[in-house]
């Protein structure tokens, strides 16, 4: 599945994106000791990812199976430092998006908020009135110490 494998590598570079500054410095910490001229292999990836799922020694089961295919544009059998740059770009492109979006999302929020205004004071009012039904039950006549 093409968009769980998307979704996975945009966790992916969640994390690396806040703690390597650049897919430079990730790529020389995280990859460049399991990789040779083309990349990193498909057999060496498992422990790439094993850094960030927090193992460094071998990753259970085959969760970065869908992360390495995603990486591997080209379809070669090795993750590049291009196709590694482009997945941790995700996150940060993936932010950007959202940064242009967000202000129609503010305003809508907004403006949801105060066309239904009326619920608040609705909510407000129902809150008194209840107050003072418990008020009334609580000052009722009693008869002898026990309530009628």
């Amino acid at each position: 599945n093409k968009a769980a494998a998307r979704w996975q590598v945009e966790v992916w570079s969640h994390w690396a994106s806040t703690h390597y500054d650049n897919a430079t410095e990730a790529w020389t910490a995280l990859a460049q000791p399991y990789g040779g001229e083309k990349g990193v292999a498909w057999s060496a990836w498992p422990q790439v990812w094993a850094s960030f799922i927090g193992n460094s020694s071998a990753v259970v089961g085959e969760e970065w199976q869908p992360g390495f295919a995603y990486l591997d544009s080209s379809r070669d059998g090795y993750v590049s430092e291009d196709e590694f740059a482009d997945g941790f770009a995700l996150s940060s492109s993936k932010a950007r998006a959202q940064e242009a979006e967000s202000p129609n999302i503010v305003s809508d929020v907004t403006e949801v908020v105060e066309s239904n205004q009326w619920m608040y004071y609705a909510l407000v009012a129902m809150g008194v009135v209840l107050l003072g039904c418990c008020w009334l039950w609580w000052c009722r006549p009693k008869r002898d110490g026990v309530a009628r």
